[in-house]
């Protein structure tokens, strides 16, 4: 039911269209009869529920037990990390040394949210330190923890000042891979044919790449060779 509550969520599919690569051209591939139908690139979860860790994989019947967490040989819990990696190296493996098309990603908490509860935690420890120094409590002891407490604080307000950053640095990244470059590239070319400058730029693009593969193989320590247009 979580599944189809995903795949049918407006919002979802309209954050996952918009990072579709942008193509001016549509190109109808035939498929040859016999030939498979490509590679399936899907995402497989792994979550630890009730002491047992789960692989859930969407072109599989059901979820698959990787294991309990809980080690009744040691009678200790292990990380349930280490129990998904030998399956997640597995899976890698069964592809060969030649294929590297995989995203390992995590889902967790917003870390403001996380850093926002930790704030607010402090700052209701330091109404009570407070209220302790308003009881008669001066001690060196006391004026000691309300130093640290608004350290960590700060601490906390400068990290999440960062997070707030590094967000704001993903907004930007993400309009600019989502935008489409292609009318203003197309315009571009078509200035500069116009003018008479393509040519000239392609044999200057053709030395710039011929100069970077010299000294590629000089910093290399390889023998020079004739290099291949």
């Amino acid at each position: 039911m979580k599944g189809l509550t995903i795949s049918n969520s407006q919002k979802v599919r309209e954050v996952h269209n918009s990072f579709a690569s942008q193509d001016p051209f549509y190109i109808e591939k035939m498929e040859k009869k016999g030939e498979g139908e490509g590679d399936a690139f899907h995402f497989i979860a792994y979550v630890p529920h009730n002491d047992t860790v789960y692989e859930l994989d969407g072109l599989k019947k059901g979820p698959i037990d990787l294991g309990r967490i809980y080690n009744q040989t040691i009678s200790q819990s292990r990380n349930w990390t280490n129990i998904v990696l030998p399956a997640i190296l597995q899976r890698i493996e069964n592809f060969g040394p030649a294929e590297f098309r995989f995203n390992l990603m995590a889902v967790v908490r917003n870390k403001c949210e996380v850093l926002q509860e930790k704030i607010d935690e402090l700052m209701k420890e330091s109404e009570r330190l407070k209220e302790e120094v308003a009881k008669g409590d001066s001690s060196l002891e006391m004026g000691t923890k309300q130093a640290e407490n608004a350290a960590l604080i700060e601490e906390c307000r400068q990290e999440m000042k960062a997070e707030e950053k590094r967000y704001f640095q993903w907004k930007k990244e993400n309009a600019r891979r989502k935008h489409n470059y292609i009318p203003f590239t197309m315009a571009l070319l078509r200035v500069l044919a116009r003018e008479g400058k393509i040519e000239g730029l392609i044999e200057k693009a053709k030395e710039r790449v011929e100069s970077a593969k010299k000294r590629t193989a000089s910093s290399a320590g390889l023998p020079k060779r004739e290099l291949l247009p």
